[in-house]
């Protein structure tokens, strides 16, 4: 990527958020959810929504400004690329927005405390280098006091990769290869990750609806959403997540989602999850048609769900009615099956 120079907006956004704004947050608590929003896949929208775009949106200096420090980032821009367990630890390895210049990080590594997760220990960066042509990233890592650390350059030129960036990160915080090779089994998919979503009944109000299932007929899963919904409001919360740990509709099984934001009184976003790259499988371009009659826009590089703003969000009625609707292509197409794992954010 053409560099546009170290002072540009896109370029202090970038290195705000990924090497200030969240190891801050993380480390002091301010987002103790984060490890549960890469469980479910959510951690990209986190990070864009609630640190990305207001930054951008204060320090530019003009709807230019803004459009070149947001560039085409979205909540995609933040994949999660590793996520490994280590003895009592666990790693999280996070994509990032194209670096421009050094020492933007390519990548970041969170180290959790497997016994307590929302305790990080750790916060590495894969840094660009002043030359890049010539030589490799960097390992850099923040402290909780926001000091910096290099330690030194860990990779070829052009040969960074979130695998080689664990294993940096492995061998300085002295884990022989032995143990990180044995945990690589314990390294989980999405689809097993997950798994964890299970029934816990508490403040988040995470659980798994056994009597009403993904399978359940429209107009009776449509009802036990809008309850959802309703209550998700009533609790003064924003974000209701709806999990399915399988689903058969494409040529591998995969998990899948239903998720909704309230953006305000009388509208709310809904997603169904488009993106399936990382089973290696999409939902077929000839079936988009079906989540588009409900009014779903299509997937796009932006966004990779099927997304929509349903604007009667204070209409008991019209909700009931669109949600029923927009149960059908995502049971026919992707057919999620089992119980329905319930989140709230």
């Amino acid at each position: 990527m053409a560099s546009a120079g170290p002072e540009s907006t896109y370029g202090q956004v970038h290195y705000m958020v990924l090497h200030k704004l969240l190891p801050s947050s993380l480390f002091s608590g301010q987002m103790s959810d984060f490890v549960e929003l890469c469980d479910v896949g959510q951690q990209g929208e986190f990070v864009y929504e609630n640190l990305w775009l207001p930054l951008a949106t204060k320090i530019a200096g003009g709807p230019k400004a803004k459009r070149h420090a947001n560039g085409r980032i979205g909540s995609s821009s933040f994949p999660l690329l590793i996520d490994q367990v280590v003895k009592e630890n666990r790693l999280l390895v996070v994509g990032t927005p194209p670096p421009e210049s050094t020492p933007h990080a390519r990548y970041v590594g969170l180290w959790f405390s497997q016994s307590d997760r929302n305790t990080l220990l750790k916060y590495f960066a894969s840094e660009v280098s002043v030359e890049p042509e010539f030589l490799g990233d960097f390992l850099g890592e923040w402290t909780s006091e926001g000091s910096h650390h290099n330690f030194g350059e860990y990779c070829k030129a052009g040969d960074a990769s979130p695998e080689g960036f664990a294993t940096a990160i492995f061998r300085t915080l002295r884990i022989s290869p032995s143990e990180s090779s044995k945990s690589q089994n314990s390294t989980r998919s999405r689809a097993d990750i997950r798994k964890r979503v299970k029934a816990v009944v508490s403040e988040d109000s995470e659980v798994e609806d056994d009597e009403i299932s993904w399978t359940s007929a429209p107009r009776k899963l449509g009802e036990e959403i809008f309850n959802h919904l309703r209550s998700l409001q009533q609790s003064g919360r924003k974000v209701l997540i709806l999990n399915a740990e399988f689903a058969s509709g494409l040529r591998v099984p995969v998990s899948t989602y239903f998720q909704f934001k309230i953006l305000n009184r009388k509208t709310l976003l809904a997603e169904i999850q488009g993106d399936y790259s990382y089973w290696g499988v999409t939902v077929p371009s000839g079936e988009w048609y079906k989540f588009n009659n409900v009014g779903f826009a299509s997937p796009s590089a932006a966004n990779g769900n099927f997304s929509m703003n349903f604007k009667d969000f204070r209409d008991d009625e019209s909700l009931r009615i669109w949600l029923v609707k927009a149960v059908e292509p995502l049971q026919t197409v992707i057919r999620p099956e089992g119980a329905i794992g319930v989140r709230f954010f």
